[in-house]
């Protein structure tokens, strides 16, 4: 009809998943920072992608830094180590790719919580500042902690 324009067609390639994988793989390569990578990706895309593009960061930030070796058991002083990690603030997801890459099988973030409980972890006390603290109840501070350090500031 005259007068009306159709909205042009995005590539087929940037709608498809398998593109936004390939395309935040490119990213890491390259080192562009998560949050700057998810940005790009979202442009080029022309949708949001975080839900792509950030599983694919953590499994190569997992598998760059692997935990265990190949074969090894699922010991006290493997879930040490896993604990630590966790302390100095890598996502569950991360910790599990890093186990699946240095045991040689795959292990799932229920998995990572339950070696690093068997290395010392408190679960309830583990919070990294990322998501909600749902998980993480010791964390939450006392009201009326909480209303001394808003006095204090």
């Amino acid at each position: 009809m005259p007068g009306k324009t159709k909205a042009p067609k995005t590539a087929p390639k940037v709608r498809d998943a398998k593109y936004v994988r390939r395309e935040a793989e490119k990213e890491y390569g390259k080192g562009t920072p998560l949050p700057e990578a998810i940005r790009r990706i979202d442009v080029r895309a022309n949708r949001p992608t975080i839900g792509l593009v950030s599983p694919v960061y953590w499994r190569l930030d997992g598998e760059a830094s692997p935990l265990g070796t190949n074969g090894a058991g699922e010991t006290v002083a493997l879930g040490r180590k896993v604990a630590a990690r966790r302390k100095s603030g890598v996502r569950w997801e991360v910790l599990a790719y890093s186990l699946s890459a240095g045991l040689g099988r795959k292990v799932s973030t229920a998995d990572a919580k339950r070696l690093a409980a068997k290395g010392g972890l408190d679960l309830a006390a583990s919070y990294t500042g990322r998501g909600t603290r749902v998980a993480a109840p010791k964390t939450y501070a006392a009201p009326a902690a909480s209303v001394a350090a808003e006095g204090a500031k």
